[in-house]
Parts: C-alpha cells; structure tokens; sequence
C-alpha cells in the first residue's frame, strides 16, 4: 500500500462532462481536435487520450513528435498533429507513423518531400500550414502565406490536410482584444481561401482555442482546438461564471498535525 499522503485525482467523469460542453458550443458539424500536450496538461496524456477517443474525438494536438509517438505506441490511431512541427530528421519517424505536423518553411516542406521518397511509403506527408496572423509566434506571416502556397504546389509528397493559426487575445473579452482576434481570423479567412484559388483542399481550418469555442463565431473553420476547458480551466478570469466546466485534478492530502503556535 501507498503511504504517501498527498495524491492527485483525475475524475474522468468531468472530463466528460467538459467535453460534452465543448461539442455543445461549437458550430454544428465543427470537429474536436483536443490538446492533450504536455501530459495531457498534468492529467496523465494516455487515460485522457483514451477517454477521449471513446467519447468520438475527432483528432490529437500535441506540442512535439515525441509526444505523438507516446499516443501511437499507447494505441490511440486518431488523426495526431504536432503544433510545434518538427525537426530536422524526425520526417521519416512522423510520417511512418503517420502524424500530420505544422509546417512552416520550405526547408521542412523539401525534407517531407524527400523523406516520403526515401521510405517509399504508400501515403503523403500530412501538414497543416501554420500561420501567423498576428500572434508572433511559429507560422508564415499572412502577407507572405500566398507566396508560399505557390512555392509548396511543386512538393508532390506533401498534403496540405490544413490551415491554422493562433489567436493572440481570444481570452480578453474587452472591444480591443474582440478586435484583434476578429483582424486575425478575417487574416486566416483569406489566406484559405487562397489556398483554395491554388488548387488546395485542406480538410480542416482552425484556429479557435479554449476561448475562442466560447465567445467566437467563425463559419469558415472545421474545427475548434480546446485545450485548457477540456479540463476545467478557464482561458482567463473574464469567463467566470460565463460556463459550466468541472476540474478534472483534485489534489488531495491528510492532515498530519494541528496545533497552535504564537504569533511572531
């Protein structure tokens, strides 16, 4: 027997309560793409990937490949993208395993392309172009995003299975942080539907994070990223009281002693 006092809980039951809220509040026909980086958040990425799956999620977000393999050798065969991509030769590991990454240069897209030469595999390198729409993090600035659709038609190894980018102040509900965010999927919009113009047909468009699926609307994307709310967190302290979610972690101890002691 443990006898450690202090333990953590994981109550899958509000995981599925909090999902079943997330299914409810996006658009109807809108995928689930869960986040379940960084050990699922501390909450153990295997018993929560594997929930997850039985509840009908539609794919995994993870932030490295080495946590997509984790989720492959775990069992879990749902569509798995890596939002942080790649590095220079994990390709052939990522497409035998065949997770889909965030793609963000043309150095990644020629060793992709290459890569799938090399191990002769039956399927296409999977990304999702990553766009920068204002966040200033990983991503394609979008004036130059069209530019770069052009270049990446000449990759025949590569499907472009999507488009995505990350809002800079979906969680400030204040007119300048609405604004921003509404500038930044309007950017996205745009460079989709560029994509299109060049012949692409990326399967998903996404952008909205754990805030974003509570306070956006965006009828051009397919799919919503919650992260956070999966687990019973909110995006920021402006959506208090604003939803229902459950923690999913309760950290729990036993007193080992009480007694009073003088002040100073």
């Amino acid at each position: 027997m443990d006898s450690r006092p202090t333990v953590v809980e994981i109550d899958l039951a509000a995981l599925r309560h909090n999902f079943s809220l997330v299914k409810q509040m996006a658009p109807a026909g809108c995928g689930i793409l869960a986040v379940v980086k960084a050990d699922a958040y501390g909450h153990g990425f295997q018993y929560v990937s594997e929930e997850l799956e039985k509840l009908g999620v539609d794919a995994f977000a993870v932030a490295f490949l080495a946590e997509g393999v984790q989720l492959r050798m775990s069992g879990i065969n749902r569509p798995v993208l890596i939002l942080g991509g790649i590095y220079p030769g994990e390709e052939k590991r990522c497409i035998g395993l065949n997770i889909s990454t965030a793609l963000f240069s043309l150095e990644q897209a020629e060793a992709l392309d290459q890569a799938t030469l090399a191990i002769k595999c039956y399927r296409k390198a999977k990304v999702h172009l990553e766009v920068d729409t204002g966040m200033g993090r990983l991503g394609v600035p979008y004036h130059e995003a069209p530019a770069f659709l052009a270049k990446l038609r000449r990759f025949k190894n590569l499907e472009l299975e999507g488009i995505f980018s990350h809002f800079a102040s979906a969680d400030e509900l204040d007119e300048e942080g609405r604004a921003y965010s509404k500038l930044q999927a309007e950017r996205l919009s745009e460079v989709a539907i560029e994509a299109t113009r060049l012949g692409f047909s990326p399967r998903y468009i996404h952008v909205a994070n754990s805030a974003a699926v509570l306070a956006m609307d965006l009828p051009f994307c397919n799919l919503v990223r919650p992260g956070i709310i999966l687990y019973g967190g909110l995006p920021s302290k402006d959506f208090a009281g604003k939803v229902a979610c459950k923690p999913v972690m309760r950290l729990k101890s036993r007193v080992a002693m009480l007694k009073w002691v003088e002040p100073g």
